[in-house]
This record gives structure tokens, C-alpha cells and sequence, in this order.
């Protein structure tokens, strides 16, 4: 999902270390020639802050091998009402940068021959899951539940409503799905009940295959999928199949397992609503993965450098784009986004976290800006013009 905010004007680091806070660690020192670089995105991450949306804290690391260079930065409070300071070492969550996880790991499995791309989701899960296949997608009269491939998920081209963000809004723009969780702030969601609610309060987009429309009641049917096969909980299937091969000590399945070792949880907004205070266990195989900034560096650098997978050949089902709208295009739990200065592979997720592999030059930029309406592309686009 796009992200904004009011951009405030640049302020080093110093300067504005008493009040907001400023971690930076990188491997140039002063007098390398890459400190420039460093203390030009110093200020872009301090700048990401903006006491009117409010963005809060944020956190972000930038890789260029081909430089040398090495920048991991923060700024802000990871928790502003204890005033505790954002470093380089918190963690955050990735909402939607999760589904980029998920559909490497399908992909993984269907490597060892698990999974079929072009089988049903049905022919995976049957009854045993919670789910009404008969109900799971009617549209214009006509039952396609059992019809709706592994393919069609990873592509959000099944026809599923979104559960989270689809149907009509209240005049703050909130969905009757937002408006329950923000009411059930303690409740802890199974998956098959985000699915349940997806076809009992939502209609179907379209008829499978016909369309792209954003799911995340695809990725939750992914991830059932990924449990089914592998006889593992979620959790454990992301460690065994991303986290482990690519060292990604820091990250867990929020909510759904216990926190592994690492650094603090940030603190996330929606825009003055700290998610912190809210189960938000209902993103799960969409959106429910916590991590660092250094490991999503890990796992978006593999992504982009193809060292994920048993067979380099696996990343062309995982490109294989269609276009959403002009410089935008999606794949397979990723997009690639097209501008003057090239292509770049990632994903965006609400709670303003980002990662993204600039494909011409190598360059990595992951991280996060905490707040649902942080300008990530702003930030973005400023970084490029940095490292160009």
C-alpha cells in the first residue's frame, strides 16, 4: 500500500539529537569517501519525522557493494510516551513486506515438488482448515472456491476481497474489518476466521484469473497452505525455508510465536492509533512477520542478488509481472517499480515499512517509518538521488 506524510525540512543529526533522537551506524568513518553519502542520509531519515501526521520514529538501512558503503540509521522515539530512543537495533513490523516472505516460501516448497502452482488452494486445504470452499467465492451465481490455483493467490488474481481494506468506509476511511478489531483490541485471530470474514462481509472481486485485485485474504490462504504441506505452524516454516538460510536471527511471526532474541519492538501507527495496544494478529500470511532493518536488508539483497532459492530459475515464477498501473508492475508477492532511474524490486507494507533492491546498481534500502501515512516513497526517491 502507498504511504505519505508532510516532509519537514532537513535537520542534521546533532542538532536535533536532544528532542528526537539519532542513532546512525555505518562503516564509513569521517574520512572515507563515502562519509558524504552517510551524512546526506543521516538527514533524510531525520527528516522522515513530522510531529503533525505524527511519524514518531524511523529506522533504515542502505547497502551498495559495488561502493563499499554500508549506512543503518534511525531517529525518533520508538515509544513516545516513554520517550524511549529509536536505534539501529529496534524492530518493527512489516505488514504487507511480509507477502514477498510468504511467496518465497511457497516457492521454495514448490521446488521440492510440495507444491503445484497451477493446483487449487482446495486441493491443498479440503475441509480441514475452517474454510467453505462453496463460500469462499460466488460470483454472479456460479461457486469458484475449489477452482482458485496456488498461482492465483500469490498473484492477486483470484478475485478475494481484501478483508482488511476492502468494502465500504466510515468518514474516517475505516472498514467495517478495522472498525471490529479496533473495538476487539485483545482478541488473537485464527487464520481461517480473517478467510470466514473475507466471504461472509465481502463480495468477490471478479472471477479468478480475470483480474488483479490486492488480496490479503489470498496470502492468509498461502500461508495455510505452506502449514498443510510442510506439517510445520507458519512460523516455523518461514525459519526453517527464509530466516535460517539467510541468517535472519531477529525475526518472528508476531503474535504467533514467541519473540526470538534481538532488539526492541518499535512502536507502529495508524495514524494517531498506537499498535502497539492492539492485537493485530490478523495479519499473519500477509502481513505479520517482525524484523530488523538489517535482516530484511538480508532477505530483499537475496531476493534481488537470486541467492534465495535451490534453482536460480525459480525468481522467473516469482517476476512474472503484470501491470497494476503505469510503472508499477506485481509478480508474485512482489512488485517492481519503474522510474527514470530504473527498476527496482520489493514491496511497501502499511505502518510505513519498505524494502526495495535497486536492480541496475545493487543498492538495498529496507526499513521502516512506523506510521501508516509516512511518505516512504518520498524517502525513497530521496535516498536514489543520493546514491545515484
Amino acid at each position: 500500500m502507498g504511504v505519505r506524510i508532510l516532509w519537514i525540512a532537513a535537520a542534521m543529526c546533532a542538532a536535533t539529537m536532544l528532542w528526537m533522537g539519532c542513532d546512525t551506524d555505518n562503516d564509513d568513518n569521517v574520512d572515507s569517501p563515502n562519509a558524504p553519502l552517510a551524512r546526506q542520509i543521516d538527514s533524510l531519515i531525520t527528516a522522515t519525522l513530522s510531529p503533525s501526521i505524527p511519524v514518531h520514529s524511523a529506522v533504515a538501512k542502505v547497502e551498495d557493494p559495488v561502493r563499499d558503503f554500508s549506512w543503518t540509521g534511525s531517529a525518533g522515539e520508538a515509544d513516545p510516551e516513554s520517550n524511549e530512543t529509536m536505534t539501529d537495533n529496534h524492530r518493527f513490523r512489516l505488514a504487507s513486506v511480509t507477502k514477498p516472505m510468504t511467496a518465497a516460501l511457497i516457492l521454495r516448497l514448490m521446488e521440492e515438488g510440495a507444491v503445484e502452482l497451477d493446483s487449487t488452494a482446495w486441493h491443498y486445504l479440503g475441509d480441514g482448515v475452517g474454510v467453505n470452499f462453496d463460500s469462499l467465492h460466488v460470483w454472479q451465481g456460479t461457486t469458484y472456491g475449489k477452482s482458485i490455483t496456488v498461482r492465483q493467490l500469490l498473484q492477486h488474481t483470484s478475485g478475494l476481497p481484501d478483508y482488511v481494506f476492502d468494502g465500504p468506509t466510515n468518514f474516517l476511511g475505516l472498514t467495517e474489518f478495522l472498525l471490529y478489531a479496533l473495538a476487539n483490541p485483545d482478541k488473537q485471530w485464527e487464520p481461517y476466521e480473517m478467510v470466514q470474514w473475507s466471504y461472509r462481509h465481502l463480495d468477490p472481486i471478479g472471477a479468478p484469473g480475470a483480474e488483479y485485485h490486492y488480496s490479503d485474504t489470498g496470502y492468509v490462504l498461502l500461508g495455510l497452505i505452506a502449514e498443510v504441506v510442510t506439517g510445520q505452524p507458519l512460523a516455523q516454516a518461514y525459519r526453517h525455508y527464509i530466516f535460517a538460510p539467510l541468517g535472519m536471527t531477529q525475526s518472528y511471526l508476531h503474535l504467533h510465536e514467541s519473540a526470538v532474541s534481538g532488539g526492541p519492538l518499535s512502536h507502529a501507527f495508524f495514524l494517531s492509533v498506537d499498535t502497539d495496544d492492539y492485537n493485530t494478529s490478523f495479519d499473519w500470511g500477509g502481513g505479520g512477520v517482525v524484523c530488523s532493518a538489517s535482516d530484511l536488508t538480508k532477505f530483499i539483497r537475496a531476493i534481488g542478488g537470486n541467492s534465495l532459492f535451490e534453482n536460480a530459475t525459480t525468481t522467473t515464477f516469482m517476476f512474472d509481472w503484470t501491470m497494476t498501473e503505469p510503472g508499477i508492475e506485481y509478480g508474485m508477492g512482489i512488485e517492481k517499480r519503474t522510474n527514470e532511474h530504473g527498476e527496482f524490486i520489493g514491496h511497501p507494507g502499511a505502518y510505513g515499512s519498505f524494502a526495495y533492491y535497486w536492480v541496475e546498481r545493487g543498492i538495498s534500502i529496507a526499513g521502516t517509518v512506523n506510521q501508516l501515512d509516512g511518505d516512504v516513497e518520498g524517502f525513497l526517491l530521496d535516498v536514489v538521488d543520493v546514491m545515484k
